[in-house]
Parts: C-alpha cells; structure tokens; sequence
C-alpha cells in the first residue's frame, strides 16, 4: 500500500522490514493479541482513504470506512482511525466543501455502524462495554501526570539512543520530545515557506505530504485519545505499554517518511 501511495518500491521495502523487524511489531504479532487485526484494519483503512483522494472512486472511500469502523470494533482507539480517514476526506479532497463535509459525514456513519451493531449485541447479552468515571481534582493531575510519563519514556526508548538519553535526563522525556517536534515542524514549515505560495499548494497535492500530514495527525489525536481513556476509564483500565502505544511507532515511521 505504501508502494502505492509513493511510487518508490525501494522506499516502501526498508520501511516494511524496518517495520516487520522492530521488536515490538514481533511481539504484537506473535502473541494471541487483538494489535495484528487492528493494524491491519486500521492501517490498511487509512491508506484506502489517501487512494481514493488520488484515484475519486467512490469504492475505495467505502471500504476505508469499513475496516476503520472494524478496527473500532477491534479496539476502543480504533475511533482515531476513523477520526483520520473522515480529516483525509476533508482536508485533501478537491471537491467543493459541501462534498466533502458530506463524504466526511458519510464516512463516519458507516465506520460507526459496526461499533453500534456490536454495543447492541454486547447489551442484549447482559454486558457492557466499560465503566467510566470523572475523577476528582487531585486524582485526576495525577493520573495525567502519570500516563503522560508512560507514554513520553516509551516514545523516547524508540528513538535512535533514546535509551541512553532516557538514562541521562529521566525527568526530562517531555521536554526532548517538545523539543525534537517542534524542531522538525519548524524546519517542515520554513521549507515550505521559502519554497512560496506555489510550491505550498503543489506540496499539499503530493501523495507523500499528505501520507505524512495523515499519519501524523494520527499520532497526535492516538495521544489524547489515550491520555483521555487512561483518566476518565474506570474499567477495563488501559495499560500505557509498548503494546497499546506501539500503533504511534508505525504513525511516526509513516509520518516521517512522507515529509
């Protein structure tokens, strides 16, 4: 699918095998665990969605917002995929604004029929699909506080001697990924500046701008979604380990070899 989108079959090679090999992907993919059917699902959605940007058959747009809602189904998170096909839709399609509020719409609804059939399902059997709770002001800065640290340590040991900055600077994992960010949009934004206006409105056209803007707006609403989840679910309480955050290795590979 890669191969697809960019045209470059050398490219989409070592990013598959970088990706086939990393160690958490091994691991995903070797234990009986929901993570292989949500990547395929989910990822393979997504990169239907950025088709059908390109090729405007309505097929490709259907069967995106199928196996985004799937992967829903899936897993809770499985809603920032769809949330990333539906900002596909809008913000690259060339149709006029109503199409694509409507395509958007559209595609929200059908990727949210399986996750409703399910939830009916789930009640008519007697169970429920989580409990959730507002916890109260201290608890709750608490909490952030802690899943944010989860998520910055893991984030940061994926990067090339992260675990030896992570051993340097223990309590400043956030600060070097602020850091590091907004450096690389910085540097993204200045590029597209003194390029000019043109060069902007041609970049944004490109399979390989778009796969990275996807794929890194991914990333970031996988974030909240699962700061969000980790402070207001009860039960089944989520686990911020490389398991549930590995879907952000894959976004940030994607992401950065689109831009």
């Amino acid at each position: 699918m890669l191969y697809i989108i960019m045209r470059r079959a050398i490219l989409s090679i070592i990013v598959s095998l970088f990706m086939l090999s990393a160690p958490v992907m091994v691991y995903n993919f070797t234990g009986v665990m929901s993570e292989p059917l949500f990547f395929c699902l989910g990822f393979f959605g997504l990169f239907l969605a950025l088709v059908y940007v390109r090729k405007k058959q309505k097929v490709f747009l259907w069967m995106s917002a199928v196996l985004t809602g799937l992967a829903f189904v899936s897993r809770f998170t499985g809603v920032t995929m769809i949330a990333a096909g539906s900002a596909t839709i809008l913000l690259f399609s060339d149709k006029s604004i109503k199409n694509r509020f409507w395509e958007a719409l559209s595609y929200i609804s059908l990727g949210l029929i399986p996750f409703v059939i399910w939830t009916i399902y789930l009640r008519s059997m007697g169970g429920y699909p989580g409990q959730y709770t507002i916890p109260a002001y201290p608890e709750m800065v608490i909490l952030l506080r802690s899943s944010f640290r989860a998520l910055t340590e893991t984030v940061v040991g994926w990067l090339p001697w992260g675990s030896q900055l992570g051993a340097g600077f223990p309590r400043h994992h956030a600060m070097f990924l602020l850091a590091l960010g907004v450096g690389g949009l910085l540097i993204l934004l200045l590029t597209l500046f003194k390029q000019g206006k043109i060069s902007f409105r041609s970049a944004w056209g490109k399979p390989n701008f778009q796969l990275g803007l996807v794929f890194g707006g991914f990333n970031l609403v996988y974030c909240i979604f699962l700061l969000l989840t980790y402070l207001f679910v009860e039960h089944p309480k989520p686990v911020l380990d490389v398991r549930m955050l590995s879907p952000l290795l894959v976004g940030g590979m994607l992401s950065i070899v689109g831009f």
